[in-house]
């Protein structure tokens, strides 16, 4: 029931509305309208005095555009000079990186030969002290067989002098044992031989 209350008053306040909003909108089209000759004049003037402002501005904002325009083209023609400046860079930075890593490879590769070598020298080192340590003990070894020669050649020298000195003791013994003997019988066998000695 409410709301059928309500929708009948709503019926009734339509047609008072409705008659209202006509009555202002003929009042603003009396209003718009001019009223003489010289209020159409002065309507045209002032339309043509808008478009001619509106025209100054739309010819201002078009240089503006055309001064931002040419802004923009300066900065991107800059900026591609920059990109192209930059690519430069950019190849160059490359290729010294790629002969960065076809050194740092080069080096590494002597390094690795280098330590193979170091290897290589490690063990003919470690041949060349045992071939040294063999040596050395054979040195002296030699040395023990040398010396102990020695002793064996000093002694056998010792016994040579002494055996030497004998027999000469000896020759001497029988030299004068000899003499004697020949002093003895000499006057027994001078008259015999019929030799003088002296």
């Amino acid at each position: 029931m409410k709301v059928r209350a309500a929708g009948l008053s709503v019926l009734l306040f339509v047609p008072l509305v409705h008659d209202r909003a006509v009555r202002l909108t003929a009042q603003r089209l009396e209003a718009a309208q001019p009223s003489s000759l010289a209020e159409i004049v002065a309507a045209k003037d002032l339309q043509r005095a808008d478009f001619a402002m509106a025209t100054r501005r739309l010819e201002i904002n078009l240089n503006e555009l055309k001064n931002k325009d040419a802004i923009q083209r300066a900065e991107l023609g800059r900026k591609t000079e920059n990109l192209n400046r930059l690519q430069l860079e950019n190849e160059g930075l490359r290729e010294e990186l790629r002969c960065t890593e076809q050194n740092r490879v080069a080096k590494a590769n002597e390094a690795g030969e280098l330590r193979r070598v170091v290897a290589q020298n490690e063990c003919t080192l470690a041949e060349i002290r045992s071939v040294l340590k063999a040596t050395r003990e054979q040195l002296v070894q030699e040395r023990s067989k040398f010396a102990s020669f020695q002793d064996q050649l000093a002694d056998r020298v010792r016994q040579g002098a002494a055996e030497i000195s004998r027999e000469r003791l000896i020759g001497r013994q029988l030299q004068q044992d000899l003499q004697r003997w020949l002093l003895s019988a000499a006057p027994t066998a001078r008259p015999r031989s019929g030799f003088n000695h002296t």
